[in-house]
């Protein structure tokens, strides 16, 4: 017969009822419980390793990923294939020598009824790096190409504009014979909310128009001399002879 003998904190141990043991060992038997123990040592080190190699490739796949994150950031027209697939975007922007903001349905819906519900959405590169995103007319990629930006919201599209458009005024003034283009086509079609017309480029505007208007006006006055002449050689030959 064995009494339990129970330690307390506070106090003196207490003995609880006696129990029936089939055997009573001198000494503890340790040798089982340590190679118990030694095999639980041995799995929490292999649990370690491999908790740290998985940590490893953990902090290797997030360096990766933000690695990734960063060349995408360098693109706006590559940051929006994760947000296409997350259906983000509701809007196409429609770039040319006008703007029109466009929903994403309507931007990919043919116009022909009886051709494909989808149309062709293509990324183009060049070889200096740049990227743009293009909708074809036609369900079968035929026709013709639009550029487009996909984006949120109005107010994402105006900040496109007004980058796209700051872009090509410095393009303009760097230009040693101005020509047209869209520094000056988007300053007489795109409303004023959406872009800043600089004072330069309103400027050459007002002279380029001032320089037509005097061209007409040369050129009336030019045909003018010319009726007159002819009206007077017309009326010196209708005139009799007096000789």
């Amino acid at each position: 017969m064995v009494a339990p003998e129970y330690e307390q904190e506070y106090g003196e141990p207490h003995w609880g009822q006696p129990e029936e043991w089939r055997e009573v060992f001198l000494t503890p038997p340790t040798v089982k419980l340590e190679a118990k123990v030694d095999e639980l040592d041995k799995l929490i080190t292999e649990k370690r390793a491999e908790l740290k190699r998985i940590n490893a490739e953990l902090d290797q796949s997030g360096r990766l990923y933000q690695d990734q994150l960063k060349k995408l950031k360098q693109h706006q027209a590559l940051q929006r294939i994760e947000d296409y697939m997350d259906g983000k975007f509701t809007h196409f922007l429609q770039v040319g020598y006008e703007i029109k903001l466009v929903s994403k349905e309507d931007a990919l819906k043919s116009p022909d009824r009886y051709d494909s519900d989808m149309k062709l959405l293509t990324l183009f590169g060049s070889t200096k790096g740049d990227l743009q995103w293009r909708i074809n007319r036609w369900g079968d990629g035929s026709g013709s190409e639009t550029n487009v930006y996909p984006c949120e919201s109005e107010d994402e599209a105006k900040e496109i504009v007004r980058k796209l458009y700051a872009e090509a005024v410095e393009e303009w003034r760097a230009q040693e014979k101005k020509h047209h283009g869209r520094a000056l086509e988007w300053a007489n079609t795109v409303d004023e909310d959406w872009i800043d017309v600089p004072q330069d480029v309103k400027n050459y505007l007002r002279d380029q128009l001032l320089d037509a208007r005097m061209k007409v006006l040369e050129e009336a006055e030019k045909r003018l001399r010319e009726a007159q002449e002819n009206l007077a050689d017309a009326l010196a030959k209708s005139l009799p002879d007096r000789n």
